[in-house]
């Protein structure tokens, strides 16, 4: 098995260990790109997609 592949053996563990985005960087964020908090932005990078605020 080649590295590349081996987080996707490991996901629920990071879910289980890696913290939530506090929901105040999301008010910075929205308030930093005047955006409505009915907006959406998009999470690019690796991981599982975490960054999801609730309202």
């Amino acid at each position: 098995m080649e590295n590349k592949e081996t987080f996707n053996l490991v996901t629920h563990e990071y879910e289980r260990y890696r913290p939530l985005y506090p929901s105040e960087m999301f008010d910075e964020i929205f308030t930093y790109l005047n955006l409505s908090k009915e907006g959406s932005i998009l999470e690019i990078g690796c991981g599982t997609g975490q960054a999801q605020a609730d309202w």
